[in-house]
């Protein structure tokens, strides 16, 4: 046999192994699994222990069920965002944008928002017009958070009243106290 044609059967037989290798390692490459988007309408359906609790931030959809009972904030403060989106509730109460917070959330994650639901930054509320003066309150509270307004009563305090003390209750709260109230029919004004 002549050795140019020895030499283009080999070479041929190199290619045609090499695109085979490639084509073949190429459709493992494209088994992996794509990620599953949710659409909104599909989280909205989770709201309760029975569907599971479901929510989104950003891009990701997120299964919190088994997170709920343990929120540090309480339970119904988190089922408020059951079956909707983080977004709006962390623009109000930011302290939740901290990292440690955030990437807790990644083992709750069972997939992707579709693109199409993923919620524009211009289109989250905006709280700022809820930033009023600065009313008085007790300095033995311990700030959390400025705006809204969140605080801890000093645990000295609670150790010698068996209740929070007036003035360290109603002041604590998230918003503004009402400047006046009707006290005989509970109206404010």
């Amino acid at each position: 046999m002549n050795k140019k044609i020895v030499i283009s059967i080999t070479g041929l037989s190199s290619l045609t192994a090499f695109y085979f290798y490639k084509k073949r390692y190429s459709v493992q490459h494209n088994n992996e699994p794509k990620p599953k988007y949710i659409t909104r309408k599909e989280v909205s359906l989770h709201f309760n222990n029975e569907t599971r609790i479901w929510t989104s931030y950003k891009d990701s959809v997120y299964d919190i069920t088994d997170f709920i009972k343990v929120h540090p904030g309480g339970e119904e403060k988190i089922m408020m965002v059951a079956g909707g989106s983080l977004e709006p509730f962390w623009e109000m109460y930011s302290f939740h944008k901290k990292e440690d917070i955030v990437s807790s959330l990644d083992k709750y994650r069972i997939g992707l928002l579709d693109p199409k639901d993923i919620m524009d930054p211009k289109n989250i509320p905006n709280f700022d017009f809820l930033k009023k003066e600065e009313l008085w309150r007790s300095p033995y509270l311990k700030v959390l958070q400025t705006f809204p307004y969140c605080a801890e009563a000093d645990e000295t305090r609670l150790f010698k009243n068996f209740y929070t003390p007036v003035e360290d209750f109603f002041i604590r709260n998230h918003f503004s106290v009402p400047e006046q109230i009707n006290r005989r029919n509970g109206v404010l004004h």
